[in-house]
């Protein structure tokens, strides 16, 4: 079973194994109850404006379960859902984005969302060279010089000028 969450520019993926004794319903408090979950190091991840690296997260700081899912709740985050009876978990505060990216790498999944908007936007295989790709030396992430996420449109066809 793994979890990632988010909290400001903070990611993380916490991973455990799987036994029928975790396919309980389980909540952040019962993850921060259990000494072995708590205690479990976690390394996390941060969003960076100029990183080469996929959807432009990069490393962040090594910490604990517990502590990133108390600052998590010190970040406005204390309106969970009150069960988590699925094996993977996507949890953020109010803000939380990536930058555009493409799922490459068969990350295939059902995604709900419990509280707030989130907003998708697809394109067609054909038209990728328009997000203006970037592909660095030592890296199979892409980078896109696009940033869909972005309202300000004239912002992008000054830069992009192919994207419109």
């Amino acid at each position: 079973m793994y979890a990632l969450g988010a909290y400001k520019d903070h990611r993380t993926r916490i991973q455990f194994n799987s036994t029928a004794a975790q396919k309980r319903a389980w909540s952040l408090e019962s993850l921060v109850a259990n000494p072995v979950v708590a205690n479990t190091m976690v390394d996390t991840k941060r969003k960076v404006a100029d990183s080469v690296r996929w959807a432009r997260l990069e490393d962040g700081p090594r910490q604990s379960v517990g502590s990133f899912i108390q600052a998590m709740q010190r970040d406005d985050c204390s309106a969970e859902p009150p069960l988590y009876i699925h094996d993977v978990l996507f949890v953020g505060p109010r803000g939380s984005e990536s930058a555009t990216h493409v799922d490459s790498f068969g990350s295939n999944f059902w995604m709900a969302l419990v509280q707030g908007r989130k907003r998708w936007r697809l394109v067609h295989p054909n038209d990728m060279h328009l997000l203006y790709p970037t592909w660095h030396a030592g890296s199979a992430d892409v980078v896109y010089g696009v940033d869909l996420a972005s309202t300000d449109e004239s912002k992008g066809d000054s830069l992009c000028p192919l994207f419109r």
